[in-house]
């Protein structure tokens, strides 16, 4: 139902969240080895992140990214799903046809609607910080992330 570009930037963001209750900065080499995805696209991820105001980073021998404190609780999927598959999720007709609508509707549309807000109504109400508490350990065992 997600992007692979949406599900790397969830599992970056939660690396990165992780390293915030450390207070230290993140590098991107070791956010792209966590999460097993190559380091250009995990670059091109964040920083898309980054300009949406979800983290921040920073350059130098002591860079990487990092969550600002007063964001640090306030952060949802929906946040990091909106930035890159939002328009699609919200609007988009999950047989992919251009001209899906409540007027012009595909054979499944109204089924998927309540589908569909379910699943925004999950993102929304589900915490980064949630999900590193309660997820962490799976998500970063090399095992799990390679399938």
């Amino acid at each position: 139902m997600l992007s692979k570009s949406c599900q790397h930037g969830i599992k970056a963001m939660i690396c990165i969240k992780k390293n915030a209750q450390k207070s230290k900065p993140v590098s991107i080499g070791e956010v792209s080895s966590k999460i097993n995805v190559p380091e250009a696209y995990t670059s091109k991820i964040l920083q898309r992140l980054v300009k949406a105001g979800m983290h921040k980073s920073k350059k130098g021998v002591n860079g990487g990214f990092y969550i600002e404190n007063r964001l640090l609780d306030k952060l949802t999927l929906w946040h990091i799903v909106n930035e890159i598959d939002g328009v699609n999720l919200k609007y988009g007709c999950v047989l992919g046809l251009d001209d899906c609508s409540n007027q012009h509707p595909c054979p499944v549309h109204n089924e998927y609607k309540s589908i569909r807000q379910n699943l925004i109504t999950f993102f929304e109400n589900t915490y980064l910080t949630d999900l590193t508490e309660n997820m962490v350990k799976s998500l970063f065992d090399k095992a799990y992330v390679n399938k």
